[in-house]
């Protein structure tokens, strides 16, 4: 299942970008990271592929089901804002949750994801050479 995750990610980290390298110890190796911290959910939207450094600054950190905000200083209103490879997971989190309700089901708890950020993490590690993103950003359209 862990190589499947990986591939799916284009063998890169869905975090920083970085490329998987098993030769070196460096941190670039992939791992799979299981976000609400359930071994035992191997489910899509659980399942991210994040190199070994990202990996160890998410975990005990990043609480998946937690609403994230931030002040909307224009609407002057909470907004729940994730990342670019977190609100993948978070869509699909609540797509999954949606098909095991009843259609009539008004007490589900949906993440909520108001707006979706690009962040480059790929500055954290300083000793590693820029990377693109995995996934393709809002302004490639694609």
């Amino acid at each position: 299942m862990s190589k499947q995750v990986k591939a799916l990610a284009g063998w890169c980290c869905e975090r920083c970008g970085v490329r998987n390298n098993e030769d070196e110890p460096d941190g670039t190796m992939l791992t799979v990271h299981h976000l609400d911290g359930n071994k035992w959910n191997c489910e899509w939207w659980n399942l991210a592929a994040l190199c070994q450094q990202c990996h160890l600054r998410i975990q005990s950190r990043v609480v998946f089901k937690r609403p994230y905000y931030r002040w909307n200083w224009e609407t002057m209103k909470p907004e729940a804002v994730h990342s670019l490879w977190l609100a993948r997971h978070v869509k699909g989190y609540n797509a999954w949750l949606l098909t095991l309700a009843p259609p009539d089901a008004l007490n589900l708890e949906l993440l909520p994801l108001d707006r979706i950020e690009e962040r480059d993490y790929s500055r954290e590690w300083p000793n590693r050479p820029p990377t693109s993103p995995t996934f393709p950003t809002p302004a490639e359209g694609r």
